[in-house]
This record gives structure tokens, sequence and C-alpha cells, in this order.
């Protein structure tokens, strides 16, 4: 018996498993939340208000976000403002990028 017969029905059996998971979690999922128009509802028809937020890095500082290639690490990036602006003005920095980089604004658009 070839190889290549060897794995070809369990390969079915999973892929058939695979499938199958699928199928029922797209139908599970039919009866809870939808978009009607430009309402999110639930499955009666009521309009829901998600809330909450997720924004990621946050106030996490990555090299790729800045275009830092090299030493992209946040304490590194840190280090570098210290270095350019002093410990007081970068202090001053990151407060100022605290208190605006989410706004109420945002939030409520």
């Amino acid at each position: 018996m070839s190889q290549q017969k060897l794995f070809a029905k369990p390969l079915a059996v999973i892929l058939f498993f695979l499938m199958l998971n699928l199928v029922f979690q797209v139908t599970y999922a039919q009866n809870f939340l939808k978009v009607s128009g430009k309402n999110i509802v639930n499955e009666k028809g009521d309009n829901v208000l998600l809330r909450g937020v997720g924004f990621g890095g946050w106030m996490l500082q990555e090299g790729y976000m800045l275009g830092i290639h090299k030493d992209a690490q946040q304490h590194s990036i840190r280090q570098r403002i210290k270095e350019l602006m002093g410990e007081s003005k970068t202090q001053e920095f990151y407060d100022a990028w605290l208190n605006n980089f989410i706004r109420k604004i945002d939030i409520d658009s």
C-alpha cells in the first residue's frame, strides 16, 4: 500500500470533523447577534448596544508603529527620548500622550 493511501483516509476524517465543527459554530452564531440596517440586534430584534474597549497596544510603543527598526523595544524608545529631552520633559511627553491618545471625543465617534 502506498504512503499516499495511508494518509488519505485519516486526512479525510480530520477534514470531515473540522467542517462539521465549522457548520455547528456558524449555526449557533446565527441566533445570537446580527446586523439590521445600522443596528446590532438580538434574536428578538431588540437593539443591542455593545460597550467596551479594545485598544490593542494602547500605550505600548513598538518600533513598527514609529518607523524605528533598530533598538525598537519600548524601554529602548523611552531611553532614547530621555536622552534627547531629559527625564522631566520625557515624563511630560508620556503624561500628554496618556491624556490625549484616546479621548472622550474618540470614544463618542
